[in-house]
């Protein structure tokens, strides 16, 4: 469990505590990615003490969320967020823990874990990906747009662009809105149009089997999964 709580700094500034337990897997590279990306794209680390599962970040000023351009500034929205994935896509270290795009789709069966693993076979240059970049973890900063939360996973850049297709959870999505988002992802990044739409219908089951073990209601990313069919 993470806690969050907006602190100032010793000579004023304003800052967040981001809390853990200390050891957890997933915490430990949710602080190697916070690493990786600060001041990349990234959110800023002040401080870090990984003993007590502690981070102290920036405070991302005025943080304005990305979700708030939806959908009447979508196409802004979804520009802003392809400028931050060229600034967050870097090639990985030579050593690091950040898991890969492989691990990640272990929970998927039958047809989507077919296709989750072809994609996975004929992956192209792999980068570290923030791995969770919708519309809520994109915020407003007084010079541009930050990311916050990156789980940092390696894979190719398409993979990156799932999440901002089916979000901003849970405002209503329609196929006419996700294939332009498509469109306008693979001309501004340069990537390949029909990858980042099957990465997409493969995130989205994925998406779908993560709800249910952690018993949560599936039907939003299931209906994503089927505007994507």
């Amino acid at each position: 469990m993470r806690q969050l709580t907006y602190v100032r700094t010793s000579d004023g500034r304003p800052a967040v505590l981001k809390l853990g337990p200390p050891g957890d897997r997933e915490l430990e590279q949710e602080l190697d990615a916070l690493v990786w990306f600060a001041g990349r794209g990234g959110v800023r680390v002040l401080e870090l003490d990984r003993a007590r599962g502690a981070v102290l970040l920036e405070r991302i000023l005025p943080g304005t969320q990305l979700r708030m351009l939806v959908p009447d500034a979508d196409e802004a929205a979804t520009s802003a967020a392809a400028g931050l994935m060229r600034r967050l896509w870097r090639a990985p270290p030579a050593e690091h823990r950040f898991p890969s795009a492989r691990e990640w789709g272990r929970a998927l069966r039958g047809r989507p874990a077919e296709v989750y693993g072809e994609l996975c076979d004929t992956m192209g240059e792999p980068v570290v990906l923030h791995g969770d970049l919708h519309h809520d973890n994109v915020l407003r900063s007084d010079d541009g747009w930050v990311a916050i939360d990156p789980k940092g996973v390696v894979g190719e850049r398409e993979y990156d662009t799932g999440a901002l297709l089916r979000n901003p959870y849970p405002e209503p999505l329609t196929r006419e809105m996700l294939s332009r988002r498509a469109d306008q992802l693979a001309e501004e990044l340069s990537l390949d149009r029909d990858r980042i739409w099957s990465w997409a219908w493969a995130q989205a089951h994925l998406a779908t089997a993560w709800s249910v073990q952690d018993g949560e209601d599936p039907a939003y990313w299931l209906a994503c999964a089927e505007l994507l069919a």
